[in-house]
């Protein structure tokens, strides 16, 4: 379901929670004080807390039992932020939480167990309600409110812009990146697989679907240049509708390959045409920082400085270089502005010293020292 529609279902799921729970409190005492409601209405606003809490460390458990490193967990905001055992906590105002971990390091189906365990600890912490000191019928109604925490997070929901998904939405994922999983190792058992048709397709879906294997396979071509080449040039399927893993890793690849320097026309023009690809799909706002337009612009940049269409670096770095970048992003944007000016005949040297001083190491900024050498420019 598309982000409105699961916002739909699961305040619809609350309604109906908060309408039983009202219907119980009703029924069994009618003629209660209105100094009684307000007590109900803090054991029930306690009961949801306490669901969101029990779901969050549901999750948590079941990362330590398959194995895994848990790397933090939220629940609301980040008010208030502390360290367990290595596990950085932030607490504060807001419903929702989650864990982060690394789940590229886990088979799918060990992923299904984490998923599942946050609704599981929903379902089972629920009858300990009537463990309270409470009469039987309160405590089917605070029972009621702490169900809402896994019933929402069943709904297959997710949002398009920030691919945020519930984790109805991630189970519905699975089936598919086990036949993923299953392709990628059948691919890969292939000693000519960089030259099967559809390798490309095969990873790039297999990145998407957090297949390990893929993942460990697409980082090693990036950092391998002549098995990089063959495998950029293969034809490769761009949806209508990426997600946000396709466009990171189509944008990494594409740097990495303009990044090479010496390139032949045809691949050069391909990486360009895939750039703006990227571009033209970016979501209009995002919280995934892999896929900020300031931080892909240079790509697009480095493959016009590579065609000598200089005249459009200036902007896209413009455009960059006025974000909150690392310093090595920067240092490159940099080198890429410094090399499109001396390119016009106009000074870069200014750029390049600012890179230099950033990050020498930075992609590009040698061969931006190798360009400009004694910087033949006049215009200042």
């Amino acid at each position: 379901m598309r982000g409105w529609l699961g916002a739909i279902v699961n305040g619809l799921i609350f309604l109906a929670c908060s309408f039983g729970a009202r219907e119980i409190l009703v029924t069994y005492d009618a003629h209660a004080p209105w100094t009684a409601g307000l007590g109900i209405g803090a054991w029930l606003l306690a009961a949801y807390v306490t669901g969101t809490v029990v779901h969050e460390l549901g999750h948590a458990a079941a990362v330590r039992l398959i194995g895994s490193r848990l790397d933090a967990i939220q629940f609301g905001g980040h008010l208030l932020r502390f360290t367990v055992r290595g596990v950085a906590v932030s607490v504060g105002p807001g419903l929702g939480g989650h864990i982060l971990y690394d789940s590229r390091l886990v088979s799918p189906q060990r992923r299904a167990v984490v998923l599942l365990a946050g609704p599981l600890a929903n379902v089972l912490v629920a009858p300990a309600s009537f463990l309270l000191p409470v009469p039987r019928w309160e405590a089917a109604a605070i029972a009621l409110y702490v169900l809402p925490s896994a019933l929402q997070d069943l709904v297959p929901a997710y949002d398009d812009e920030d691919d945020n998904s519930t984790d109805g939405a991630k189970l519905a994922r699975i089936p598919a990146s086990v036949r993923a999983e299953a392709e990628v190792r059948r691919l890969l058992a292939n000693p000519d697989w960089l030259h099967q048709p559809g390798a490309a397709d095969a990873l790039i879906n297999g990145f998407r679907l957090d297949v390990r294997e893929a993942a460990d396979c697409l980082k090693e071509l990036s950092h391998a240049p002549g098995r990089l080449l063959p495998f950029y040039r293969q034809e490769w399927t761009l949806p209508d509708k990426p997600e946000p893993d396709v466009l990171h890793i189509v944008d990494v690849l594409t740097w990495k390959v303009l990044i090479i320097g010496a390139l032949p026309p045809e691949t050069i023009e391909l990486a360009a045409n895939r750039a703006e690809w990227l571009l033209g799909h970016l979501p209009k706002e995002s919280t995934d920082k892999r896929i900020a337009v300031d931080r892909v612009r240079p790509t697009l940049a480095l493959a016009r400085l590579r065609q000598s269409r200089t005249g459009d670096v200036r902007a896209l770095c413009t455009g960059s270089l006025a974000a909150d970048l690392k310093p090595s992003e920067r240092a490159s944007v940099l080198a890429i502005l410094a090399m499109a000016r001396h390119a016009r005949l106009l000074s870069g040297q200014a750029a390049l010293d600012e890179a230099l001083a950033l990050d020498p190491d930075a992609p590009l900024v040698a061969e931006a020292v190798a360009t400009l050498g004694r910087d033949p420019a006049v215009t200042p």
